[in-house]
């Protein structure tokens, strides 16, 4: 599940490739039934960074008071400041995947099938033939095709 604010402004500055995005989200490793919490930020000379807290399987969808001090407090240090909005779940994806691997090279490679749903309306836009007007806040399914850029 990805956080973001009402106005998306983790979506907005990664779409905009700016030096101080960030991505939050839970992560769940169904196999394993662990999930992590992390926050991914841009760090030096374009390289990703990423930290991550364990995090309850039954809060994975929503970001608890724990979480939201780890994430805040993460960005301060990384980014220079947490979001003014407030942080919402506004992303969802789900895949399959399998690893292969070729032992007598060390070559490892990921196989994934991802399935992903918009969980919030876009504030002021809509999808083509999905509304018409501004979609009124809450839930609001949204094809991949609707999504602009990449996340």
């Amino acid at each position: 599940m990805y956080f973001d604010t009402a106005r998306l402004d983790s979506y907005l500055l990664a779409a905009y490739g700016r030096r101080s995005r960030y991505k939050v989200r839970s992560r769940t490793y169904v196999d394993s039934a662990i999930s992590f919490l992390e926050v991914k930020t841009e760090g030096a000379r374009e390289a990703t960074a990423k930290e991550r807290i364990p995090y309850q399987l039954t809060d994975r969808s929503r970001l608890t008071v724990e979480g939201l001090d780890y994430v805040q407090e993460t960005l301060a240090a990384s980014v220079g400041a947490a979001p003014a909005g407030t942080l919402g779940p506004v992303l969802e994806t789900r895949y399959h995947r399998t690893t292969l691997h070729l032992p007598d090279s060390g070559v490892r490679t990921a196989l994934s099938v991802t399935a992903l749903a918009l969980a919030v309306g876009l504030a002021g836009c809509s999808a083509a033939g999905t509304s018409t007007g501004t979609p009124s806040p809450g839930p609001r399914p949204y094809p991949p095709a609707a999504l602009p850029t990449r996340l």
